[in-house]
């Protein structure tokens, strides 16, 4: 949060802000910052009031695809991982599987990440989230021969 309020009032620090709560396992903070996240498609800001609600909300299944499309058009696959990550910790396995798969088959190989992110700390008990691993740990190992 240190880096976050050198940037306090930016688009971005609305937009980091809940993810940073809800890593440390501060869902209330989470939900309460999440309304300051801009509106843009590409914030989704949402799926972050889904994920973070009291109850979660009746259509979140709907909530989840259109998320999972609308990362997917993203250019950057730093916000698949983002949106992957959201979605594990939201519980929705299988689209977080997906984006996180997707964003290591872009070359975002984050595996330092993967190991540590606690939003994926449930994700790592599933048997597919080995082979995200695996694929990332292949990924960076290609991309540092290729630098050689």
């Amino acid at each position: 949060m240190d880096f976050v309020h050198l940037d306090a009032g930016s688009e971005w620090a609305a937009w980091v802000t809940p993810y940073v709560y809800l890593a440390e396992g501060n869902v209330a903070e989470a939900r309460a910052s999440a309304k300051s996240m801009g509106k843009a498609p590409s914030y989704h800001r949402e799926l972050m009031e889904a994920c973070t609600a009291a109850q979660k909300p009746p259509d979140l299944a709907k909530i989840v695809r259109e998320n999972e499309a609308s990362v997917m058009m993203e250019p950057d696959a730093e916000a698949w991982y983002h949106v992957g990550a959201l979605m594990a910790a939201c519980g929705q396995s299988e689209p977080a599987l997906r984006l996180l798969k997707a964003a290591v088959q872009q070359n975002y190989c984050a595996y330092g990440a993967l190991l540590d992110d606690p939003l994926l700390k449930d994700l790592r008990k599933e048997t597919a989230f080995n082979e995200v691993l695996t694929a990332s740990s292949n990924c960076q190992t290609v991309l540092k021969e290729g630098r050689q």
